[in-house]
């Protein structure tokens, strides 16, 4: 008999000591398969059992149908529970107790799969357990891809492309041997950089109307405009930029248009063109002559009455100096480079400068009379016989006797008589002395007062 096993004279079944005051609970040979119960404290008990027996600590549990490399574990009131291969168990307390599993195996009895025992989760990768079976899920460190973290990609969460795709990029492998860190960073537009982390506000093409953007920090930049527009973008055409007007001309905008504000001397829709008669530092034309522009930096001198030349400085000719210096109709000539000059008057006229008239000059006296002046308007025509008028234009029959056979006298009725054709009557051809033949005719006749009155007239 054990020791744990004495009684003790005088005591209660199952209680021991001096007085009785020890419970033995190895009393009931609790332990079975030749284990040896041992006291512990005051009501429990340990089974110190044979080799390839696990241990175990309980009040009312056994180690049941030990074998090597198998066991069960049974507590009252419950069903058998199998435990794992190879699997310790551990008597704890009263009623309680530990599984020790052998890798591979986890879980209250070593009952679950540990598919992480194997440690397949490569280059730092946990690995996590997601079936009783032995399933089990890697969480790979940054860079590192596959079931099993086995494969790096550094376009994966957490590795050095990542940036790229968080700004927008799209990252893609590079194929270098030996270099699996490196990537191809694909920008979407407006970024740059290895990262895509930095943007180019001038990708979108802000500025208008072939302007240059020039990115100046983060989203900021400034347009310079190509000549003739301005404003922030470049959007308004500015003319003036491109200095249109020349020989320093103001140039002033309206709107898209402008006009030139022209310096004195110069004159177009740019001011090109130059007006030599202003622009000229000396005098052009002489004696007084007025310059002319005609067209760009060309001229005429538009000589004083008199001059005459380019610049009007060739010489002075006085019958160009004074209009009509020949008057009534004279034609002036100039006799030398001087101011001497000769008029050679009209007809009737005489004199210096053609001033005075002659009325003579023109011969009004007709059938020979002879002309005398009288004033430089008026004049006296003396008539020879049988003219008489103012010129002598009319013929004095009576002068000449007209009328014969014994006529009682001759008498003119009118100069520019009335012919009458009087077919009775006859002509009549009288030659004078002077040499002066007139032809008459009778236009007519009649009795007055016991009278024969004829009318005769030039024939």
């Amino acid at each position: 008999m054990h020791n744990s096993e004495r009684r003790y004279v005088g005591c209660v079944y199952r209680y021991y000591g001096d007085r009785c005051e020890f419970y033995n609970p190895c009393w009931s040979s609790p332990c079975l398969h030749g284990a040896t119960c041992l006291n512990l404290v005051v009501g429990s008990y340990q089974c110190q059992c044979q080799p390839h027996v696990s241990t175990w600590s309980s009040g009312r549990t056994r180690c049941l149908n030990l074998v090597v490399g198998s066991y069960q574990v049974s507590q009252p009131g419950r069903r058998v529970v199998p435990v794992s291969v190879s699997a310790t168990c551990l008597n704890l307390v009263v009623g309680s107790y530990q599984c020790l599993c052998q890798r591979g195996y986890y879980g209250a009895t070593c009952q679950l799969v540990d598919g992480c025992a194997s440690y397949p989760c490569q280059n730092g990768a946990s690995c996590t357990n997601t079936s009783a079976t032995g399933s089990y899920e890697c969480s790979c460190a940054a860079g590192y891809v596959g079931p099993t973290c086995a494969e790096y990609d550094p376009c994966s969460a957490g590795g050095p492309g990542a940036r790229c795709i968080r700004n927008g990029g799209t990252c893609s492998p590079a194929s270098s041997p030996g270099r699996v860190e490196l990537y191809v960073c694909t920008c979407r537009p407006g970024f740059y950089g290895p990262d895509c982390s930095e943007f180019n506000p001038c990708s979108s093409a802000p500025c208008l109307n072939g302007a240059t953007c020039l990115m100046l920090s983060g989203v900021q930049y400034t347009c310079t405009c190509a000549q003739g527009y301005d404003g922030q973008f470049c959007q308004r055409r500015a003319p003036c930029q491109q200095s249109p007007c020349r020989n320093g001309a103001t140039c002033v905008e309206t709107g898209d248009t402008f006009h030139c504000a022209c310096p004195t001397g110069y004159y177009g829709n740019t001011c090109d063109q130059g007006n030599a008669c202003l622009l000229a530092t000396s005098e052009l034309c002489m004696n007084g002559g007025t310059c002319r522009n005609t067209s760009d930096m060309n001229y005429v001198c538009q000589c004083r009455p008199g001059y005459f030349g380019t610049h009007c400085g060739a010489g002075y000719n006085p019958c160009a100096a004074t209009a009509d210096i020949c008057s009534n109709g004279g034609t002036c000539y100039n006799t030398s480079t001087g101011n001497r000059f000769v008029c050679a008057c009209a007809a009737g006229y005489y004199g210096d400068r053609c001033a005075s008239f002659d009325p003579c000059s023109r011969q009004p006296c007709l059938n020979g009379a002879g002309c005398r002046k009288l004033t430089n308007t008026t004049y006296a025509c003396d008539c020879a016989s049988p003219m008489y008028g103012s010129n002598c234009q009319n013929f004095d029959f009576c002068d000449v006797g007209i009328c014969q056979n014994g006529a009682l006298s001759c008498q003119l009725i009118n100069d520019q008589s009335t012919y009458l054709d009087v077919a009775a009557l006859r002509n009549i051809s009288v030659r004078y002395g002077h040499g002066i033949v007139a032809d008459v005719r009778v236009v007519n006749s009649y009795r007055s007062g016991g009278q024969m009155i004829v009318i005769i007239a030039p024939g």
